[in-house]
């Protein structure tokens, strides 16, 4: 589960991963108000989302799958899409906004209470 972001129709100024643009969508986006031009950079393998370093396939221990992306030698990024709740139980921190903050039990409740409003 991702939350929703704004998107912008301009250039992402000091990006240094597509997962930092602004401006990308990814496969799979839904636009859940206004709407949306976009256009079609690749398709099939010229897709890029960077180097797949290693996976670990989803199972139901974990509730989980993960992949390590690579876009530069120097800089990998975990990638996890699996149950919220379960994610919600391993993460420390959130992101929003280009700010990064303890996922206290705060937080975590505010989230939980975004996810049923989705279901």
């Amino acid at each position: 589960m991702s939350l929703p972001t704004e998107k912008f129709p301009t250039l992402s100024p000091g990006a240094e991963s597509a997962l930092e643009m602004d401006n990308l969508v990814f496969m799979g986006t839904n636009v859940i108000s206004g709407t949306a031009t976009v256009v079609v950079l690749a398709t099939g393998n010229e897709t890029y989302f960077g180097t797949m370093v290693d996976e670990i396939p989803f199972d139901f221990e974990r509730w989980r799958m993960s992949v390590v992306v690579s876009e530069r030698e120097e800089h990998h990024e975990l990638i996890c899409k699996g149950a919220a709740e379960e994610m919600f139980d391993i993460c420390t921190q959130v992101q929003y906004d280009g700010h990064t903050s303890p996922l206290d039990a705060s937080r975590r409740q505010r989230l939980l209470e975004v996810l049923r409003g989705l279901n």
